[in-house]
């Protein structure tokens, strides 16, 4: 069962406002690493936006620094947002394989 972390206000902002800002989910010592790696891996630079012209809509990764990110607090969210889709995408040991037809489109 996963934990309710989110009031039903919180819920009900969420689908009026389109998204719902909650702190807390990811440690801050998580998510600054994390940011450090992302830019790593994109090969942009922080402090100049110049160098971030021409960037993917996309970032795939697999580093641990940016997975950790999906903590237990994170899921909880998104799979009460989602009605329990992001536990079954987050749950499986490879979320490029996914073999539910409701997942099957993220497919890789």
């Amino acid at each position: 069962m996963t934990k309710k972390i989110l009031s039903d206000k919180q819920v009900g902002r969420y689908f009026q406002d389109g998204y719902l800002l909650v702190s807390g989910l990811i440690p801050d010592q998580v998510s600054a690493k994390a940011e450090e790696k992302m830019w790593q891996e994109l090969g942009f630079n922080l402090d100049d936006p110049k160098s971030w012209e021409g960037a993917e809509s996309v970032f795939h990764s697999n580093n641990a620094d940016l997975i950790a990110c999906y903590t237990d607090d994170f899921l909880s969210v998104a799979t009460q947002l989602s009605g329990g889709y992001y536990r079954l995408l987050f749950s499986l040991p490879d979320p490029r394989i996914l073999t539910t037809d409701r997942c099957s489109h993220y497919q890789t």
